[in-house]
């Protein structure tokens, strides 16, 4: 998951009149059963006029970093519209966050796979995943569930969201390209290991596509590191990092796909004896 600047987002708003639509549909909404918002819901689907972001976006999914096709995206309602649930299922807002539909900060670009619930056709047995309906909350002396049309600022969201720079760093991956918490703190690793359950984010093919990744980068590393210390002065070192950082730049642009585990893959070698001298200098 790499961190979605929402300026962009905004801006992209600002340019095709989005303010004013938001504010027509929210005045019908509110005139309405919610049987009647649900049917409006599916004969007034405008936020897909958001689409053409996917091309800012390097046409990637939000929360798994996958490249996604023409017919392989949905506009996901972070907060969902209709009826959210907790994580054990247990409806927490009927009518979910219906004032929130048309709103632009709730909107985000998603793979299918994220958002429908399904299993992974390729693991046996495997458990029914994907975001779905479900938006579990937090509740300590502070957490509460936001009244309809209200502010949602007392709400502790349990999913992490692409929008928030703090959360998008609580995922990392190992070497077999699978998800995992990225913290100490327990809450926060409840909160990733939520989310990758709920973003189906340890796909099978997922897993196999970051792990090619990061086999990539490794490689990358690895050549740099034999040519450096073949190297018989400075310049030649010199020009064996400049060819490594720049191949090693594209693994980890933000619009590359699963750019994240190149990012991870460096961080952990740049750590490392041996590897340091070569990954000391190089900048993201």
């Amino acid at each position: 998951m790499r961190h979605i600047d929402k300026s962009i987002v905004a801006q992209f708003a600002r340019e095709i009149g989005w303010v004013e639509k938001e504010r027509t549909h929210f005045d019908k909404l509110g005139t309405l059963s919610p049987k009647e918002r649900s049917e409006y819901f599916n004969a007034h689907r405008d936020w897909n006029e958001f689409q053409p972001l996917m091309q800012k976006f390097g046409y990637k999914c939000w929360y798994s970093e996958a490249k996604i096709g023409a017919g392989d995206f949905e506009i996901d309602h972070f907060r969902p519209k209709n009826r959210s649930r907790q994580y054990d299922g247990k409806v927490l807002k009927e009518n979910g966050y219906w004032w929130l539909a048309y709103n632009w900060e709730n909107l985000r670009i998603s793979g299918r796979m994220m958002n429908i619930r399904r299993r992974d056709r390729l693991v046996d047995c495997s458990e029914v995943e994907g975001k779905g309906d479900f938006f579990p909350l937090f509740f300590d002396d502070q957490g509460t569930i936001a009244e309809d049309c209200s502010a949602i600022s007392c709400e502790l969201p349990i999913l992490l969201d692409p929008f928030s720079e703090y959360d998008v760093d609580l995922i990392s991956f190992d070497e077999n390209g699978e998800a995992m918490p990225n913290s100490n703190n327990d809450f926060e690793i409840f909160r990733a290991y939520k989310s990758i359950e709920f973003y189906h984010l340890n796909l099978d093919q997922l897993n196999y596509q970051r792990k090619l990744i990061w086999d990539e980068c490794l490689g990358e590393i690895e050549d740099a590191k034999k040519c450096y210390f073949e190297a018989v002065n400075l310049f030649q070192k010199k020009d064996v990092l400049e060819k490594c950082f720049k191949r090693l730049r594209k693994l980890c642009d933000k619009n590359a796909e699963f750019s994240s585990v190149a990012i991870t893959c460096i961080k952990l070698y740049s750590k490392l004896d041996g590897y340091k001298e070569i990954l000391e200098r190089f900048k993201y």
